[in-house]
């Protein structure tokens, strides 16, 4: 019998997967560009390990499909095929994700039978649902990676009788350079996470007045719209 009925999914791409996919940036070469992909997935590793709950790990060099809708879907499954009854998956691309989080979506699980952790461009960090409101096939035609995600999620659940609780915080997930530098200063400077991206983000000179001026350049770009579009939308 499972200690837990929760187990939390790691659903990502390996470090290496991801920047073929993501472009932080001609800013960076591609040698800290992995270097930040790898800390990104080793701080999703420790957030999740500090919860205590069993946590499967799915990087898309195990991953099952053609494309997001199917490998997620198959994923999703396999977590329940282990015997839990309740999931809440993340990506490796949310800097500001905190244990906290992950607790309160498996508290309200209990309750509320989904919760919802919105990302700013209108895809969502953090997925949990129980196995009850799991259908395969209406999950997989959700439009995955795209700005309508998380209302089609939400519409999802309502078609189930469901109103989804959702965390309070609105974070910020990384597709592109400017995006990585916003996320950056959601950061807490005291965090081990901030100081291997500044490491990472400052040229060889070590200007920590290069790093803020490209934190504000990134704020600018993205108020303006300025900023291009990314390669790939957001990993929900």
């Amino acid at each position: 019998m499972l200690q837990h009925s929760t187990a939390i999914l790691i659903f990502a791409n390996t470090p290496h997967q991801e920047i073929r996919y993501k472009d932080f940036g001609k800013q960076l070469p591609k040698s800290r560009q992995l270097k930040v992909a790898q800390a990104l997935l080793q701080h999703t590793r420790q957030v999740a390990a500090a919860t205590k709950l069993p946590v499967i790990e799915i990087l898309s060099s195990h991953q099952q499909g053609e494309d997001f809708a199917t490998r997620f879907t198959q994923a999703i499954s396999q977590v329940f095929a282990q015997g839990y009854t309740r999931v809440i998956s993340i990506g490796t691309d949310c800097p500001d994700l905190q244990p906290s989080d992950i607790l309160e979506a498996q508290q309200q699980l209990s309750t509320k039978k989904a919760m919802l952790g919105l990302a700013n461009d209108g895809g969502a960090y953090l997925i949990a649902l129980d196995q009850q409101l799991f259908k395969a096939e209406d999950f997989q035609a959700l439009p995955w990676q795209t700005a309508q995600t998380a209302q089609a999620l939400i519409e999802y659940f309502h078609q189930q009788s469901i109103s989804p609780a959702h965390l309070a915080t609105l974070k910020s997930d990384i597709d592109n350079f400017a995006q990585l530098m916003l996320a950056f200063q959601e950061l807490s400077p005291t965090s081990a996470l901030y100081r291997v991206i500044f490491a990472l983000l400052q040229p060889q000179e070590k200007s920590l007045i290069w790093v803020y001026a490209q934190c504000y350049f990134a704020l600018f770009a993205h108020l303006t719209g300025l900023r291009a579009p990314p390669p790939t939308p957001s990993f929900y």
